[in-house]
This record gives structure tokens, sequence and C-alpha cells, in this order.
């Protein structure tokens, strides 16, 4: 079942159900410099009341045993360089069904739509399993590729 994460401690228990039934080679933000998901520091930043109002917006899959197995997280990102607002997605880990994950990806694009918010962006991690298939999901879905991110160590 989705539901709307609205609260700190909702938010928290989905969080540590999520990272315990996630395969841990998923949470490499990038493999070759060993940087990945860290869920207390996750945790110590979650978001406050008021950022799940106007800020954060995050959907959440509790399944029949009554766990959370899967997380979506989009931010309102107000663009200095262009005066627009995007809805950027944070964070999105999980370890459920592919209809599940693209239930969450349609709740939050049919919650943008009602607000102001004109252009979304999702991305791809170079290491992710899913990443030809997401890339064509995200065609489909009209999304045109931006830009190239790229991260070294000093």
């Amino acid at each position: 079942m989705i539901e709307r994460v609205k609260d700190e401690d909702v938010f928290k228990k989905a969080l540590r159900d999520v990272f315990l039934k996630t395969d841990k080679n998923n949470l490499f933000l990038n493999e070759t410099l060993d940087i990945s998901y860290n869920e207390e520091c996750l945790i110590d930043n979650a978001p406050s009341s008021l950022m799940f109002i106007w800020d954060d917006f995050i959907w959440v899959n509790k399944n029949e045993e009554g766990t959370y197995d899967a997380m979506i997280w989009f931010r309102i990102n107000r663009d200095c360089r262009s005066k627009e607002e995007f809805f950027d997605e944070y964070f999105w880990l999980s370890s459920s069904t592919e209809e599940n994950n693209l239930e969450l990806l349609k709740c939050a694009i049919t919650f943008a739509r009602t607000t102001s918010i004109k252009y979304i962006s999702s991305n791809i991690f170079e290491n992710e399993d899913r990443k030809e298939s997401l890339k064509n999901l995200y065609k489909k879905l009209g999304y045109k590729k931006q830009q190239s991110y790229y991260i070294a160590k000093l």
C-alpha cells in the first residue's frame, strides 16, 4: 500500500525498514569511490514537519507484512539560475516489485502536476541495476537527458 509520509517518525521507521530489506550492493552512490547511502545520516537530517508540507515529498510502500520496502523522495528545488521550480528526485530506494516502484513514481508525478511546478527531474546512477529500464521509462514519460554528473576524489 502506497502512502505519503507527512510525519518524522513514519519517515524514520520507513527508512530503517527499507535499508534492512535492501541489498547492500544497491546502496552505493559511487562504487569506484566507495561512497554509499548512509542510513544514520539520512535519519539525522530528516525533514521537519514543515518541510514535509513545503519542500520534501516522500511516498513509501507498506507491504502485506506491515513493513516498508520502498521509498521515493522528491524535493522542490527553486533554481536561482532560471527562477523555475523543479521537482527533483532526491532518493529512491526499494526492494519492492517493479509495479510498486512505478506506483511510487506515479504518485510523485501526479502530486507534482497538482502544483505550479513545471519541471520534474530524476537521476540514474551508473551502477544502477535497472539503468537501461529506467532510461527507457524516463524517455516514455517525456524526460530529456539534461546533464552528466562527474565526481572525483581530491
